[in-house]
């Protein structure tokens, strides 16, 4: 929408009207003195506007009616003086001919605006001005912009003046000419003069251009910088090592010597790959040289020598350091059948700068795909839908599915032999083979994560997520929304693979029927409940009476609960180990304990491994419990007996040797005890975690 005009009252200096103009937003300071010139009959040139205490002008403009845009309907003017008759005939005249400020009165030569009107035309009639505004900044800023040299009339106190030359130099190179002599010799102010404009380097003391922090720091900001540095820098190894690492490309502007120097001239290229156009000649017969080359930049290869870049052997090398150097391989080669067999041995990508000829003869493609698969894809068109060669790929590199034809891609057999090598090849296959069961299962037993890539149909069939998930619990992960949010599904579901209770919703962990069916097929299940359900002690005597071990997996105050411990012991009683130090010493658990399973002694209070009562019930129930009793109770005469008896019990028939009950026997109920898969758990996988 375009805004609307604002009204500007003109005023004269005592503050009386003169008149008024209606602005427009997008109006210049020629545009407002035209409309004041219309409504006052005052020409421009004659006019003098201020607003406040700034004269007119583009910029002043711009804050003008940003302010009117921001205040409408305030107050708002400028006033308006007239300029003496002598400085408009001065100002027209130096708009003729800028020269003419040089037989100008004195008067005028110190007139500020006329002045800046003459060398706006003509930069160095800055000669000619006052010695007052030959040390104006902005007056000879405005001279520079039409005529760098035109600094040279600047006055003394100003070419003096550090701040100022310093911008003059981030305009023209050439300022430094000018400057005074402390500047330019000032090492600290070079300095700053270079970071702002390089190219002032040359116009530096020849004491100072060979300076070499001096000549480091315009090299940082253009190599071309070391093209000025004094011929004695040039010829100096190190500080060209110095500026090549920091800039490559100044090894364009190093002495002849250093661009046949080898580290110097792989120092430069590794810092910028341009500069091997400026190596010198010499070096691209060098072997190391270009090995060392090849690895930073492929173009290198391109480079070297003829006797070199026809060389089979060692391009092999170069190309095994760095694959991407085969586009710069000699013609001559890329037609040798040896030479590109075992190139595309090294990288299958070699196959792609072989000749029309090879790539599109079958017999020699054959073989190339026996060696390195995936250059099949590098062959003639008609060759990448041929299925004998597909079959080929696919059984070496599944993957390669990806970039067979569409054709092949549809092909069974050709899917078929794809996951099997590689059960993500399954990403690849046509739609209809993602929607095969059989295919899918292949896929699945090579990489149970190809199910992902399983079609939507296969993903909520609830019979084949069952049955994949005896494959993998994260099959249910990939199973469709639906399916992980179907109750009846998930309880069928976590009788298959418990863990299955991390891929399903919080809705779901938080169902106590669900979670107990889990942790009944296994404790660690517990571990992927909600947390309201893992706290809930009720929820939890639940699950200690379904699976003891389930204890392992409480929180600390549940291991801690009698009520809670009584039951785990009683479905299983090496949960005893899970218990409290507390509770480990508490008779009426112990007993419960190994009455269920005699070996859980081994996890009870020393005082009640020497307890006559509880070791008695421990080795009835398991006759190598007594490996955990007290020294004393293992050599007891009625401990010996009832250890006997369970012996006749565990084996079966009553005939047993003096051998049955020995040191060996407690030495080996201990080892036998320890090595046992239920007293060793299988580790939780950390992921199942995440």
């Amino acid at each position: 929408m375009a805004m609307a005009p604002h009204e500007l009252r003109i005023s004269s200096p005592g503050g009386s009207k003169i008149g008024t103009i209606l602005t427009q937003h997008n109006w210049t300071a020629s545009d407002v003195k035209a409309a004041v010139e219309h409504s006052t009959g005052i020409p421009t040139l004659e006019q003098r506007i201020l607003v406040g205490e700034d004269e007119l002008n583009d910029k002043v403009v711009k804050k003008l009616t940003k302010y009117l845009d921001e205040n409408a309907g305030g107050y708002s003017g400028v006033t308006l003086t007239r300029r003496p008759t002598e400085q408009v005939e001065w100002l027209l005249s130096v708009e003729k001919d800028p020269r003419a400020l040089r037989g100008a009165p004195p008067e005028i030569k110190a007139d500020r605006e006329v002045v800046l009107q003459a060398v706006s035309y003509h930069g160095r009639s800055l000669e000619y001005a006052s010695e007052a505004l030959r040390n104006d900044p902005s007056i000879v800023l405005e001279a520079m912009k039409q005529d760098a040299h035109s600094l040279k009339h600047a006055g003394t106190r100003l070419c003096g003046n550090a701040a100022f030359v310093l911008q003059a130099c981030s305009r023209s190179s050439r300022a430094l000419l000018y400057a005074s002599k402390d500047l330019r010799t000032d090492p600290t102010f070079i300095m700053e003069v270079v970071r702002t404009n390089s190219r002032a380097l040359i116009h530096a003391s020849d004491v100072l251009r060979s300076d070499p922090s001096v000549v480091l720091e315009a090299i940082l900001q253009d190599s071309r910088s070391l093209k000025y540095a004094a011929e004695e820098l040039r010829e100096d190894r190190e500080f060209t090592m110095c500026a090549v690492m920091e800039q490559g490309l100044a090894l364009r502007y190093a002495a002849k010597i250093f661009r046949a120097d080898r580290e110097i001239a792989l120092s430069a290229v590794r810092q910028n790959r341009s500069a091997l156009m400026y190596v010198a000649p010499k070096l691209w017969a060098d072997r190391e040289f270009i090995l060392a080359a090849v690895q930073l930049q492929a173009l290198a290869l391109q480079y070297a020598a003829e006797n070199l870049r026809t060389n089979p052997e060692f391009v092999l090398t170069v190309v095994e350091r760095n694959p991407h150097a085969f586009m710069y391989v000699a013609e001559e080669l890329r037609s040798t059948r040896e030479f590109i067999l075992e190139a595309s041995r090294q990288d299958s990508r070699a196959f792609r700068y072989a000749s029309e000829e090879l790539r599109a003869d079958r017999d020699f493609v054959t073989e190339v795909v026996h060696a390195s698969p995936y250059a099949l894809m590098h062959a003639a068109d008609l060759l990448q839908s041929d299925r004998e060669l597909a079959l080929i790929a696919v059984r070496k590199a599944g993957a390669m599915l990806k970039h067979l034809a569409k054709a092949m891609q549809e092909d069974r057999d050709v899917v078929t032999a794809a996951v099997q090598q590689n059960g993500h090849a399954l990403e690849f296959a046509a739609e209809a083979l993602q929607a095969d069961s059989q295919i899918v299962t292949l896929a699945m037993t090579n990489e149970p994560n190809s199910l992902q890539f399983a079609s939507k149909e296969l993903c909520g069939n609830p019979e084949f997520i069952l049955d994949a998930l005896q494959q993998s619990r994260r099959a249910l992960s990939f199973a469709t929304q639906e399916l992980q949010d179907d109750r009846s599904f998930v309880l069928r579901a976590v009788g298959r693979n418990s863990r299955v209770l991390l891929y399903v919703s919080e809705e779901l962990r938080c169902d106590r029927e669900v979670v107990l069916a889990a942790v009944q097929q296994d404790p660690r299940a517990l571990l992927y409940a909600a947390e309201e359900v893992r706290v809930c002690r009720g929820f939890l005597l639940s699950s200690m009476e379904v699976n003891g071990l389930a204890l392992e997996h409480a929180p600390k105050e549940i291991r801690g609960d009698r009520d809670v411990v009584t039951m785990a012991v009683k479905q299983q009683g090496t949960s005893l180990r899970f218990s409290v130090t507390e509770l480990r010493n508490d008779r009426q658990i112990v007993l419960a304990a190994v009455k269920h399973n005699g070996t859980a002694l081994m996890y009870a209070a020393k005082e009640l491994q020497g307890d006559r009562e509880v070791v008695m019930a421990a080795v009835s129930q398991c006759s190598k419990a007594v490996a955990y009793a007290s020294t004393e109770l293992q050599v007891d005469r009625d401990m010996r007996r009832a250890v006997r008896d369970t012996v006749r019990r565990e084996k079966g028939h009553s005939r047993i040797s003096p051998s049955d009950y020995t040191l060996d026997f407690i030495r080996e109920a201990k080892e036998g005890i320890r090595s046992s898969p239920e007293d060793s758990p299988e580790e939780c996988d950390p992921r199942d975690l995440s």
